[in-house]
Formats: C-alpha cells, sequence, structure tokens
C-alpha cells in the first residue's frame, strides 16, 4: 500500500490525514511506461506524428514530422494551422470535409492527404486519423 500523510494544524495541535494512493500511483506508473512503450515504437517507425486535442484546441506534432517537412523542431503545442499551411492547396477543402465528418461521427478513419515540404518536392503523406474515444 501507499499512503499520502498529510500534517494538518488543528486547534489543540496537529492532526494527521491518511489516504491510500495505491491505485493512482500504478496508474501512473502504468501510464508512463504506456507512453514510453509509444514512444519508442514511433521512434522505431520513423514516422512524423501529430495530435490535435478538440477539447483544449493544442494541436502537436512529433520532431519527425517536422523534420520530414523540412523545418526547425517547434517542441510543445502549436497552432493547428501550422499543420493546415503543409497540407497540399488541392487538398485543403477535401481535408476540411473530412473532418467534419469525422467529427460528426460519420466515419472513423481517413487517409491520402498531400502535405507540403519546406523543400520544393512534395511527399506524399499517409495520414490516418482513429478517435480513439470521444467524451462529451
Amino acid at each position: 500500500r501507499i499512503l499520502q500523510v498529510k500534517i494538518v494544524p488543528v486547534a489543540d495541535g496537529l492532526s494527521l490525514v491518511w489516504h491510500d494512493v495505491t491505485e493512482r500511483v500504478h496508474a501512473e506508473q502504468e501510464l508512463r511506461r504506456t507512453g514510453e512503450r509509444l514512444a519508442l515504437a514511433a521512434e522505431g517507425a520513423n514516422d512524423g506524428l501529430w495530435q490535435w486535442d478538440l477539447r483544449s484546441r493544442e494541436f502537436y506534432v512529433s520532431a519527425r514530422w517536422w523534420e520530414m517537412m523540412g523545418l526547425p523542431a517547434n517542441p510543445g503545442p502549436v497552432s493547428p494551422e501550422v499543420w493546415f499551411e503543409r497540407v497540399h492547396p488541392e487538398d485543403v477543402a477535401a481535408l476540411r470535409q473530412t473532418i467534419e465528418t469525422h467529427l460528426s461521427g460519420q466515419s472513423a478513419v481517413f487517409h491520402g492527404l498531400r502535405l507540403t515540404a519546406q523543400v520544393v518536392d512534395e511527399r506524399r503523406v499517409r495520414e490516418v486519423l482513429v478517435e480513439v474515444a470521444r467524451r462529451k
């Protein structure tokens, strides 16, 4: 068991408050291990990854994604527009429609998106969007 102990001042002295945090600590450890496994798998696959949290409006792209686009890495969340700016101009309208279709629950996956790298050539990048959980 893992216990969290707090010392709380009261009028006549101190009180000890014990709280069992075993489950929370184990869940945090498992989450950390899962994250480490995912990072290793992503690195081994040599793919450029992105994640868009629609609740917080944060958009994250991996260091490999930046590299694939011929841009310097920018750690941390960025604006979704950074990603949309890289979408091939002929694909922007279809992409926005595909995202709307997905968010309305009418599809689970889309792919076949072209992104334009900073360098002169274009690269065909397969993008897959899979909704893991929809929180209301």
